[in-house]
């Protein structure tokens, strides 16, 4: 009797200690619900969730129309209705020099091209995008006209209002041009809206460059050439001076040439002296039979001294002697021999100036480059830009990736605030 009667009084505190812990426990359950982070895409909680959920989904919806439906549109609409075609055409060309380079000898070893070719290649790859060969297609087709056509999409044409910079800079887009290291052979592409318009710019460039490559000489070329001319007057001058200064002392000597001057007083000298030596025989024949002081030897002995006279006379004409203060054959041919020299070398040095002009002449009217058409410039048949599908893809899938982006960073900062 008595145990039952304890375990009756001790069965309501055990039900009651039960209560209160199950009350507890459900107590801190609801705690932890309360103060756990709501999330929206599970449908959060209370009425300032909802409310903030229905901002947080209009902000999103609003986000996909602008950043990802709205691109997707116009993309659609520009490339698929609007976009105008281009069309390209494309040309290779190969420089020939007729001018070498000391280093065109190594052409061809180890795949080197020749270096005033590849020279003269770079330069003209860099000059086929630039303002001047803009403005020379500018004034010779009218750039302005060709890229501001009525009938082109407002995002490709250009503004002919805009200054030249900007024609520059939408001509560098339009133009592409590179060169083959291992060949030397130039590629060009020009675009245009019309298949004529691309062809005759194509031409035009082709023309450009070529007269381009001829210039790059020009200078230098005509340069030798006045060098050359100047060198040709100042030789023709020295030649004239000489050959008046030669005539002046061939009036002064009183002789043309002395040498043969000398040559003709040799020979009469030597006619004296033979005739001396029979007038000296017949004297000495004479003298057996006659008296010194006959007159037949008298005459004998003065046509002797006479002789010897005129044979004295004419030596000291040509060189050496008293001649009275004269100058001699001798003295003379040196003065000449030394003017005939200088002349000679007047007439050598004028006849150089005159080659070497004669050749910078012929250089200088000559044709030093030419571009040889690899592949000439044809008409095109089919517009090759703009890339419809690709250009569609580059506009709509990075406003995709970067409306995606924006989105989970959206969600991310407010799973954290809501912590």
């Amino acid at each position: 009797m008595s145990l039952s009667l304890e375990k009756t009084r001790d069965a309501p505190i055990i039900d009651g200690n039960a209560r209160a812990l199950a009350i507890a426990a459900a107590l801190r359950r609801a705690a932890r619900k309360s103060s756990a982070p709501v999330s929206f895409v599970s449908g959060g909680g209370g009425f300032r969730a909802r409310k903030g959920d229905r901002i947080f989904w209009r902000a999103l919806v609003a986000s996909v129309v602008i950043v990802v439906v709205l691109p997707f549109l116009v993309a659609t609409v520009y490339f698929g209705l609007i976009a105008s075609d281009q069309y390209v055409t494309e040309f290779q060309f190969s420089l020939r020099n007729g001018d070498s380079s000391p280093l065109d000898a190594l052409a061809g070893i180890g795949g080197v091209a020749a270096s005033q070719q590849n020279i003269d290649s770079q330069v003209l790859i860099n000059f086929i995008p630039s303002r001047s060969m803009m403005e020379k297609l500018d004034a010779k087709l009218n750039l302005r006209r060709i890229y501001s056509r009525e009938d082109v999409d407002w995002w490709s044409r250009f503004n002919s209002a805009k200054p030249i910079e900007d024609l520059e800079k939408y001509w560098s887009y339009r133009v592409d041009a590179w060169v083959d290291s291992a060949s030397s052979i130039v590629n060009v592409r020009v675009r245009a809206f019309t298949p004529g318009d691309s062809l005759a710019l194509a031409k035009a460039i082709d023309e450009l460059c070529e007269q381009l490559v001829n210039n790059l000489t020009a200078r230098a070329r005509e340069d030798a050439l006045k060098t050359s001319k100047n060198e040709l007057d100042r030789s023709e001058a020295a030649l004239i001076e000489a050959t008046r200064a030669m005539g002046d002392l061939r009036n002064a000597e009183g002789t043309l040439d002395a040498g043969a001057t000398a040559v003709g007083i040799e020979r009469i000298i030597g006619q004296l002296r033979m005739e001396l030596a029979r007038e000296q025989q017949q004297g000495a024949v004479s003298s057996r039979t006659m008296a010194p002081d006959s007159p037949t030897m008298k005459i004998v002995a003065a046509s002797v001294e006479n002789l010897r006279k005129q044979i004295d006379s004419y030596q000291s004409q040509i060189a050496g002697g008293n001649n009275g203060g004269k100058a001699t054959l001798a003295d003379s041919m040196s003065r000449l021999e030394n003017q005939e020299t200088l002349l000679k070398l007047a007439q050598q040095r004028y006849a150089t100036a005159a080659v070497q002009f004669e050749s910078a002449l012929m250089d200088a009217q000559s044709q030093h480059a030419f571009l040889v058409d690899v592949v000439a410039p044809s008409m095109p048949q089919k517009a090759l830009y703009p890339k419809r599908l690709w250009g569609w893809f580059l506009v709509v899938f990075p406003a995709f990736v970067i409306w995606s982006l924006l989105t989970g960073l959206a969600f991310l900062v407010r799973d954290n605030r809501a912590q």
